[in-house]
């Protein structure tokens, strides 16, 4: 369909009513991308994905659809030669695959439902990527220290090494020797380096490195000269650990990478789901239907609502309701004009039929009552002389 018919029908007006009742962006972006097309087979088979969500939630209840991380900006940094994704990016994986394990469980009952079996064949498992990042990322974005045997065994000699350090201080500083020379008997750290707050009018009482002072200049951060060696071998370890850790996300983003198309069709897969259940809801919200396909050309809407119009209405209440139309076009009777005066509802009644046109050549529900009947047209074109704006009731077709 040419792009100016879709703007001057206001057709992304619609979409982005539909838009409102999708849960992730995601499944806005795919909405945004529906065009219309005019092959029969194709829109009946979107119908028949909606009929099939709506019979499947009425029995099972609502879709286990929620909203989803946006990964694409891990996805595109794994692309970088030699980068490494951060933990939380792993953790955003693994809601995507657990969402998306659980979406596909729903969707496949049975038999019953072929068109969401094949909308839950992108939706793929992926087992052992879920296992293994949730063997080492834990939900709060730390890695754990099952992540690899070397990681077990440096933060192990860690906590042994702190423990260690700290029990020195203790001793050796926070005993009557050193009473009066102290704030507090305190630990604390700077630049990664245990120290202790000396009084600065006792500045010498211990010796050691000044690594700071209070912004009152009464308190000395000191590191005593007595242990400076293990706060050495403290930063030595730590290092370690930061390299150890490192290996893990560089393992991890590796075998995220081997996954990554896997993932980008989960992601399609799920956006198109959501998008799906918009519909569905949409069709709820404003009695939208799938009409009966006729085997001639032409058309047969029966009380035909306009959704931006009734759209306004459910907004505010105060706007009146929209007046629906009987509009009927056949292959024995294949031009209609309507004439009459100004604001007596020339434009909206071919908006309406411009409008639900597209809207189900897109595959979505249309307001109208049972019994309309459709079928496809081939194009369809508007010409339309000043910028419409139903909202305000102005209009010149």
């Amino acid at each position: 369909m040419p792009e100016q018919t879709l703007t001057a029908l206001e057709f992304p007006g619609v979409l982005a009513v539909v838009q409102q009742y999708a849960v992730s962006a995601p499944g806005r972006d795919f909405l945004t991308r529906l065009k219309p097309g005019s092959d029969l087979a194709g829109i009946r088979a979107k119908f028949q994905e909606i009929h099939e969500l709506q019979d499947l939630t009425s029995r099972e209840g609502e879709l286990p659809l929620a909203d989803f991380p946006d990964l694409s900006p891990w996805l595109s940094k794994a692309l970088v030669r030699g980068s490494l994704l951060p933990p939380e990016a792993f953790n955003d994986i693994l809601a995507v695959l657990r969402l998306a394990r659980k979406l596909r469980q729903f969707l496949l009952q049975g038999d019953a439902y072929p068109r969401l079996a094949a909308l839950a064949g992108p939706l793929h498992d992926l087992a052992p990527l879920r296992k293994i990042i949730k063997q080492c990322v834990s939900p709060h974005n730390f890695i754990l220290d099952e992540a690899s045997p070397e990681l077990h065994a440096v933060r192990r000699e860690l906590a042994q090494t702190r423990e260690g350090l700290n029990k020195q201080i203790r001793q050796n500083f926070f005993g009557a020797e050193y009473h009066n020379a102290l704030q507090t008997p305190t630990i604390s750290q700077r630049h990664g380096r245990y120290v202790i707050p000396l009084k600065a009018d006792h500045k010498g009482a211990i010796p050691g490195i000044i690594h700071d002072q209070s912004q009152t200049r009464a308190t000395l951060f000191i590191e005593p000269l007595a242990i400076v060696e293990q706060n050495n071998q403290l930063n030595l370890l730590n290092n370690r650990e930061k390299r150890e850790e490192e290996a893990v996300l560089r393992r991890l983003t590796d075998l995220m990478r081997n996954d990554m198309e896997d993932i980008r069709e989960v992601l399609a897969g799920l956006a198109e789901v959501d998008a799906l259940q918009a519909k569905v809801q949409f069709a709820r919200s404003y009695k939208a239907r799938e009409p009966i396909w006729r085997s001639q050309p032409g058309v047969d809407l029966r009380q035909a609502r306009h959704p931006l119009l009734a759209r306004r209405h459910q907004e505010n209440l105060r706007h009146p309701e929209v007046v629906p139309i009987d509009l009927k076009l056949t292959p024995e009777q294949r031009f209609l004009i309507i004439s009459g005066a100004n604001a007596g509802g020339k434009t909206v009644a071919l908006k309406t039929l411009g409008l639900l046109t597209l809207m189900v050549q897109s595959g979505i529900p249309i307001p109208v009552a049972e019994g309309s009947e459709f079928h496809p047209f081939g194009q369809v074109f508007a010409d339309i002389g000043d910028p419409q704006d139903l909202h305000q009731d102005l209009s010149t077709f």
